[in-house]
């Protein structure tokens, strides 16, 4: 066990120093300051010797608080030792940042999510670069380029306006749509396979415009269709159910989005007061429906099981709680909501969210 042995001289020359600085200095003080410095530091010194981090990862964790009431824990530190070198970079680097901007109150809550979200888009990365080698574009670049000289320019082109256009390249499950203006759009599918150039896409949405770039982002909707050559209509699939249900930036999602962030921002080990606490046999239900039944734009109605701070619970007959985040919250435990629609479902995990009853 280690042990912390301070000298009588230290406790004097600390005093000392103090009353240096400031003749009305408290002493006590100073040297409870003293001790406590040398106890983080002790206490860090052991959660680093446990978690033995390569020479790289050490490095990193130079940034980030270790120990103490607002310092990593050893599952927190684990958990980020575990992750590829480019996940801890991004994190340590995203971390010192918002740290200097004085935003982040909890930081083993922040660095956990963080960790999380990094190495999720680590892996979609990884994925969509898989056969990168076999991917050939639909159509070569124009020796002239792809801008449209007799389109509008790109600033004309807002979030959340809804645009139709021709099909001019696709990229693996990536396509290109001439929608006007002086730069293609481009939004990504979960199988582009039966897209061709010359398609006519309708009631796309646009997503996010990056001036400097030239770049136009697309969401397609759930109307959102395709009219091929020989006139045959078909449904535009997104990416991703989540994805295809997102509004853009300036509409009430954004509310919803500074909800999240701020409930995440949150001290968990004092504020996160659910208002039912975990059940015993725990939060699934027995005689539950199987999420097959369940389809995004579904029309439902639940019943709150559980609220914390912007995010509600209700169970909607599935087997675990489906959930919405909201903005000043004002629901109860018991509170029956009518007309819920399903926002996105996750069936590898159970997971249903829901669209706020405000938006």
């Amino acid at each position: 066990k280690d042990v912390l042995s301070i000298p009588d001289r230290a406790w004097t020359a600390v005093a000392e120093k103090a009353k240096e600085e400031n003749k009305e200095a408290d002493v006590r003080k100073a040297q409870s300051d003293y001790l406590k410095l040398k106890l983080d530091t002790l206490f860090r010194e052991f959660l680093l010797e446990e978690l033995n981090p390569s020479e790289e990862t050490a490095a990193l964790l130079k940034d980030l608080p270790i120990g103490g009431p607002k310092g990593l824990p050893l599952d927190v530190l684990k958990a980020f030792e575990m992750q590829p070198p480019a996940v801890q970079r991004n994190v340590a680097e995203t971390f010192k940042k918002a740290s200097a901007s004085g935003t982040i109150q909890n930081p083993a809550g922040w660095v956990m999510t963080a960790v999380q979200q990094q190495a999720l888009r680590v892996k979609q990365k990884e994925e969509l670069t898989k056969g990168k080698s076999k991917i050939v574009a639909a159509k070569p670049k124009p020796a002239d380029g792809w801008e449209h000289q007799e389109g509008k320019p790109l600033s004309e082109a807002k979030p959340g306006l809804i645009v139709s256009g021709k099909v001019t390249n696709i990229v693996n499950n990536r396509v290109w749509v001439d929608v006007g203006f002086t730069s293609d759009g481009t939004f990504a599918l979960r199988d582009a396979s039966n897209f061709k150039v010359g398609d006519q896409v309708t009631s796309l949405k646009v997503h996010e415009v990056d001036l400097e770039k030239g770049n136009l982002q697309l969401r397609a909707q759930l109307r959102s269709q395709k009219k091929s050559e020989d006139g045959k209509v078909t449904r535009v699939l997104p990416k991703a159910k989540a994805k295809a249900a997102a509004e853009p930036p300036t509409s009430k999602a954004a509310a919803v989005a500074k909800a999240r962030a701020k409930a995440m921002s949150q001290d968990w080990k004092t504020d996160f007061s659910a208002a039912r606490r975990r059940p015993s046999d725990g939060w699934k239900h027995k005689d539950a429906k199987p999420l097959s039944e369940f389809t995004v734009g579904m029309a439902v109605k639940g019943t709150v099981t559980n609220t914390l701070h912007e995010r509600v619970w209700v169970d909607i007959g599935t087997e675990k709680d489906a959930s919405f985040w909201m903005e000043g919250n004002s629901f109860k435990i018991g509170d029956e909501i009518p007309d819920l629609k399903i926002d996105s479902i996750d069936e590898q995990r159970g997971r249903v969210l829901l669209k706020s009853p405000s938006s």
